[in-house]
């Protein structure tokens, strides 16, 4: 997980993961050792890791590129959004569902709640990873662009910071859930720190 982890700071980062994809040979079980739960739908301690490398996987091979540089062109963001909504988002299990996610499971998980912040977190985190290169855009590129595409940016400028709002929104509740006090988890301070250079 600790390698997982990295590869995912560096890709949010900009960084080129330490070890490749192809060094890692590792699959992860379906479930958790021993897991005999009734409903067929309810996670088990280990779903929220699972969920982290899927992620990761996808996220270091849609911001990865071979010269380095991420895509600026809205069309390109675009259609690497929707490949993120198509095969994370819309195919997360309910108690990790981004918007109104199932929270039956959480008295018998007791740390589900958390685990489901800090995997929304890291949703957020790499929707606005995607979105970045748009801010960053020189305004004199921005201008010589025609007016759809001038449309397609400024729709995508608002996703970016909705998914700002929202991953702020996450490290609040996670920071509460947490004790609501001062705390050394790293996800809180850098991310809040992130988020608040994006806007």
């Amino acid at each position: 997980m600790l390698t997982q982890r990295q590869r995912f700071m560096s890709i949010i980062l900009g960084r080129w993961p330490l070890i490749p994809d192809q060094r890692c040979t590792v699959f992860l079980p379906h479930a958790a050792v021993g897991t005999t739960a009734p409903d067929i739908n309810a996670p088990d301690t280990f779903c929220e890791r699972r969920l982290q490398v899927q992620l990761t996987k996808l996220a270091v091979e849609l911001l990865s590129s071979t010269d380095g540089n991420r895509a600026t062109d809205p069309a390109i963001i675009e259609k690497t959004l929707k490949r993120f909504h198509a095969e994370i988002i819309d195919t997360l299990p309910a108690a990790f569902r981004v918007h109104d996610p199932e929270l039956k499971w959480d008295y018998d998980l007791p740390n589900l709640a958390r685990q489901r912040e800090i995997f929304r977190i890291s949703i957020f985190a790499t929707l606005c990873s995607m979105l970045k290169p748009l801010i960053l855009t020189p305004t004199n590129k921005e201008q010589a662009a025609n007016e759809s595409s001038k449309r397609l940016v400024a729709q995508l400028k608002i996703q970016l910071i909705e998914s700002i709002i929202e991953l702020l929104d996450s490290l609040g509740r996670l920071h509460t859930l947490m004790g609501g006090k001062q705390n050394r988890f790293f996800l809180l301070s850098f991310f809040t720190f992130h988020s608040a250079a994006l806007l």
